[in-house]
């Protein structure tokens, strides 16, 4: 109700502290770079870069500028407020990266200035090891999912993938859905009670790798609902490169136009599931678990994506090189 009313927040400006202001006298940057996703981080940074007059790159990961303050009392007010503020911040930019292409792409028509695609990497020498090479169905087949949980984010598309699991479990199918999450985030899930569907905490760091290659197969999960498409809709998420480069296949559950399963369509590198329900989720999970060749197709085509386009060495020097060139220039 509140959110209704007031909108995603009550708008907050940024304040330079004495504390702030010391500690960035002592450092003398040469650079700002920064993500941004709300008026008081876009207020921080304007501030920051006119106080000390340094260049300034923006990288954005989400399409928040679409749906933030959009809704409620406040909204009217504080919405052309930010999506002004924004677009002033991108014009004294003298740098600006996307999460992906598609945003890149969109951005530029939106906003009338180039954008960098820069997104997570791996290091590709240390993932391989451990990548898939075997593509047998275990028993039971695992579904996994490990990350957060957002409400704008994949909330009720891993509850469909759930409730999926559940049934097919149900009907006599030995499969299950292993969620590695905060606890405060899946706890909606435990609602199911279901065997089939394991709710686990965060996994070791170091075991991550191992544990992506021994599933039978991995769940990217997109909200269906307007609001999320929109916010959504252009982002790639830091763990696909992860999930990618594991070869185990990947099941995309998300709408036909969000940029990750465009990224998956146009590549080969996921099994797309572009209409929601339950029934097109069990179809899907029936027909790759009946089709090894299939499940080591998209194993292996995603493995070469991403040592292609996520390989660490190389996006680490592309990504240097970028800020090293916006070092030396000033803003408009």
């Amino acid at each position: 109700m509140a959110r209704r009313v007031i909108g995603d927040s009550v708008p907050k400006r940024a304040h330079l502290t004495s504390e702030l202001t010391a500690w960035v006298n002592e450092f003398q940057p040469t650079l700002l770079y920064g993500f941004l996703g709300s008026l008081e981080q876009v207020d921080l940074t304007r501030q920051l870069a006119k106080r000390w007059a340094i260049p300034l790159v923006v990288h954005m990961m989400d399409d928040w500028p679409a749906v933030l303050h959009t809704g409620g009392l406040l909204g009217p007010v504080v919405g052309p407020i930010l999506r002004r503020e924004l677009k002033a911040t991108l014009r004294e930019a003298v740098g600006r990266f996307a999460i992906c292409e598609q945003m890149c792409e969109e951005y530029q028509q939106r906003y009338g200035y180039p954008f960098l695609p820069f997104q997570n990497a791996l290091d590709v020498e240390r993932w391989l090891p451990d990548s898939r090479t075997d593509w047998k169905a275990g028993t039971p087949f695992v579904l996994r999912y490990v990350g957060s949980i957002v409400p704008d984010g994949q909330r009720e598309s891993l509850r469909d993938i759930a409730r999926a699991v559940a049934r097919l479990s149900a009907d006599g199918i030995d499969v299950q859905l292993w969620i590695h999450s905060p606890a405060h985030e899946s706890a909606y899930l435990r609602d199911l009670s279901s065997p089939a569907v394991r709710i686990e905490g965060p996994p070791d760091p170091k075991s991550i790798a191992r544990l992506l290659a021994g599933t039978d197969l991995l769940v990217l999960p997109y909200n269906f609902d307007a609001r999320s498409a929109r916010y959504i809709r252009l982002s790639l998420p830091t763990k696909a490169p992860a999930y990618m480069i594991s070869g185990t296949p990947i099941l995309v559950y998300a709408p036909g136009d969000v940029a990750t399963a465009r990224y998956a369509t146009q590549e080969g590198w996921g099994y797309v599931v572009a209409t929601r329900g339950e029934e097109a989720v069990m179809s899907a999970v029936r027909t790759l678990m009946q089709h090894t060749s299939l499940r080591e197709q998209l194993g292996r085509r995603a493995r070469e994506v991403a040592v292609a386009r996520h390989d660490a060495s190389v996006v680490k020097a592309a990504f240097w090189t970028a800020l090293c060139e916006a070092s030396r220039q000033r803003g408009a």
